[in-house]
C-alpha cells in the first residue's frame, strides 16, 4: 500500500514540476513540489484512511532501512487526527506503531524541510492525545529532532497528557527555547511567539495540577522561575488569574496557590522579578506550608494504620465534615423533592450537556463565608439576573451520620456508574471510556455519560469536587456541587441554626473521640462555624497522631 502511494507521489512531483519550473526560482523548485505534493497526500488521497489502512503505511514504512524522500513525505502526512470521525480506533499496540513511525521519519527528515517537520509534530500531537500511553515516544522524538515554536505547545500536551512526564517535557521546551532564541537573537518576532507560547504552557499546567497535586506545582514553578526572563512581564502578571480558579480540596495546594497569587498580583507594583518574589512570600509562609505537610502525612498514617476496632470513633461525622448551601426562592422541602433520573438538557436549543433531572442541587461553601455557597459566588460574577429574580436564601445541607455519600475526585470513584450512550444497557470496557473521553476533547460531544439514577439507589448524596468548566463527565458544571438523592437522610437548616448546631455538634464529636469536653472558651467566638470546625479537626489529627505513637 506504501509503495502505491509513493508511486502516485511521484507521478504528482513530475506534474508540479512540470508546471512551476518557470515560474518558482530553481533553488525553492524542490520545495515547492513538496509543499504541493504533500497538500495531495493530505486532501483526498490519505485524509479518508481507515485505522487499519493507517497502520498498514506505517509497518510497511518501519521495515524500511533506508526510507526515500517520497517515503518520508507519506509519513509526515499520515494525519490520524481523524480518528474521532470513525467508529473504530487504535489499540495501544496499533499507536505504538504508528508513534514509532513518526519517529523514524523525524530522523530521517532534513533541516532544510521546515512544513514537512511542522506537519509531522502536529501529527504526533494528534496521536498522543488520542493515546496518552506514545506521549513519551513523541517527547523523545521533540527533544531529539525538533527545533520550531509549535514544539512547546505539542511538549505542553505531552505533560498534560501524563503528569510523569513533567520533568522530561521541562528539559525538552528548556533546550527548545534556548536554540530558538540563540539561532535568532534580534527576531523580537520570535521572542514574542516564544512568550506567548511558554505563558500558554504555564497557564494549561497551572491550571491541570494546581487544584491536586502539590510535589507537581512544586516542579512546575521551579521551571517557571527559570524560563520566566523569556515571558514578558505583563503575561506573567496575567498568571494570578489562572491561580484565582485552582480552587482546590487539598490544603498545600490551596496554600501554595495562595502564595502564586499573591506573587503575581504583586508584580504589578513591585520592580523585582517572580522568583525573588515568590522566594520572599515562601519563605514568610514557611512554617505553615511545614504544618500542613506534617499534618497530611499523619492523616495519612490514620487512613492506613489505625486498626479497624477504632473506626467508629476516628471517623468525622458527616455534619463536620461537609458544608453544602442550597440558594434558591424557598427553603427546600420533601414535599417538592423529585427523585433523581437521567436527563438531557438543552441550552439556547443548540448546545446539549447531560444533567440528572429531580434531586435538590447545593453547592459546596465558599472559601471566605461559610455562608454563602459557591454557586452564589458564580451567580455574582455570570449570572446576576438569576439573583434578582429568583434569589430569596440560602440554607445548609446537612448530611445524616447515616447519609450515604459518594464524592467524585477520579474517574475510578464513579466507575461502576458510567456508560457508552451508544451502548446504554451495558457496563462500558476501560478502552471505551478512554476512548470517549478523547473524543471529547477533540469534539466536544459527550458520549460517556453518568447513570444518575443508577447511583441514587445505592447513595443518598453525590458530591462532585475539583471541577473545571466543560467537564468530560459532568456537563457544564459551575462549581463544587453537592446533589441531594434522598431527602430523609440530611437536614435543612438556616444560618442561625447552622451556627448553633455545628457548635453541639463540636462537643459531641470531642466525646466521640473519647476526649475531653471542648472548651468553648478556647473558640474565637460561639458562632464561628470554620472556627469551630478547625478546632475539631486539629483535635482529631491530634489524637490520631497520639493512637499512632502508642501503637
Amino acid at each position: 500500500m506504501l509503495e502505491q502511494i509513493v508511486q502516485k507521489c511521484g507521478e504528482l512531483a513530475l506534474e508540479f514540476a512540470t508546471d512551476f519550473r518557470d515560474n518558482v526560482p530553481p533553488e525553492k523548485l524542490k520545495q515547492k513540489i513538496l509543499e504541493e505534493v504533500q497538500d495531495e497526500l493530505e486532501y483526498p488521497i490519505l485524509a479518508h484512511l481507515k485505522p487499519e489502512e493507517q497502520l498498514q503505511i506505517a509497518r510497511e514504512y518501519n521495515k524500511l532501512e533506508k526510507p526515500t524522500l517520497m517515503d518520508n513525505l507519506v509519513i509526515s502526512a499520515l494525519n490520524t487526527d481523524n480518528l474521532h470521525k470513525i467508529k473504530r480506533k487504535f489499540t495501544n499496540e496499533g499507536s505504538a506503531e504508528i508513534m514509532a513511525a513518526y519517529e523514524k521519519c523525524a530522523a530521517a527528515l532534513d533541516k532544510k524541510m521546515p512544513t514537512l517537520k511542522h506537519n509531522l509534530a502536529q501529527n504526533m500531537k494528534s496521536l498522543f492525545v488520542a493515546h496518552p500511553e506514545t506521549a513519551g515516544m513523541a517527547l523523545r522524538s521533540y527533544n531529539q529532532q525538533f527545533c520550531d515554536i509549535d514544539v512547546i505547545d505539542n511538549v505542553r500536551a505531552c505533560m498534560t497528557s501524563n503528569p510523569r512526564l513533567i520533568d522530561k517535557g521541562f528539559a525538552v521546551i528548556h533546550k527548545n527555547v534556548h536554540n530558538l532564541i540563540s539561532a535568532q537573537e534580534n527576531e523580537k518576532d520570535t521572542k514574542f511567539a516564544v512568550s506567548e507560547r511558554l505563558a500558554t504552557a504555564f497557564r494549561d499546567l497551572y491550571g491541570k495540577y494546581g487544584a491536586h497535586n502539590h510535589t507537581n506545582l512544586d516542579k512546575i514553578t521551579e521551571n517557571f522561575i527559570l524560563l520566566s526572563k523569556h515571558i514578558y512581564r505583563k503575561s506573567q502578571i496575567d498568571m494570578q488569574h489562572t491561580l484565582l480558579q485552582c480552587d482546590s480540596p487539598d490544603k498545600i495546594c490551596q496554600a501554595k496557590n495562595e502564595i502564586l497569587y499573591d506573587s503575581f498580583k504583586k508584580m504589578e507594583e513591585d520592580e523585582r522579578t517572580f522568583g525573588e518574589i515568590y522566594a520572599q512570600n515562601l519563605e514568610q509562609n514557611k512554617e505553615k506550608l511545614e504544618q500542613l505537610d506534617f499534618t497530611a502525612k499523619v492523616s495519612t498514617k490514620v487512613r492506613k494504620n489505625l486498626p479497624s476496632e477504632n473506626a467508629d470513633t476516628m471517623v468525622m461525622p458527616n455534619s463536620l465534615k461537609y458544608n453544602l448551601i442550597h440558594a434558591g426562592p424557598e427553603k427546600p422541602c420533601e414535599e417538592k423533592f423529585r427523585n433523581v433520573t437521567n436527563a438531557r438538557y438543552n441550552i439556547y436549543h443548540e448546545i446539549k450537556y447531560d444533567k440528572p433531572s429531580g434531586g435538590l442541587w447545593s453547592s459546596l461553601a465558599s472559601k471566605n463565608d461559610d455562608n454563602v455557597g459557591q454557586w452564589m459566588e458564580f451567580c455574582q460574577r455570570d449570572y446576576k439576573a438569576w439573583i434578582d429574580r429568583k434569589y430569596k436564601g440560602s440554607w445548609h445541607i446537612v448530611p445524616n451520620d447515616d447519609c450515604r455519600i459518594l464524592e467524585f475526585h477520579k474517574l475510578s470513584d464513579v466507575r461502576p456508574y458510567l456508560f457508552d450512550r451508544e451502548h446504554p444497557k451495558r457496563q462500558c470496557s476501560d478502552e471505551e471510556i478512554w476512548d470517549g473521553l478523547a473524543e471529547f476533547a477533540k469534539t466536544g460531544e459527550r458520549r460517556i455519560c453518568v447513570n444518575y439514577a443508577a447511583i441514587a439507589k445505592d447513595y443518598d448524596l453525590f458530591i462532585i469536587e475539583n471541577q473545571f468548566p466543560n467537564h468530560p463527565l459532568f456537563g457544564d458544571l459551575d462549581c463544587d456541587s453537592g446533589l441531594v438523592m434522598n431527602m430523609k437522610k440530611v437536614s435543612i437548616k438556616d444560618n442561625d441554626e447552622y451556627a448553633d448546631f455545628i457548635k453541639n455538634e463540636v462537643s459531641r464529636f470531642g466525646k466521640q473521640l473519647e476526649n475531653s469536653d471542648v472548651d468553648i472558651s478556647t473558640l474565637k467566638r460561639g458562632g464561628d462555624v470554620r472556627r469551630n470546625k478547625y478546632i475539631m479537626q486539629a483535635k482529631f489529627i491530634s489524637l490520631a497522631k497520639q493512637k499512632i505513637t502508642e501503637k
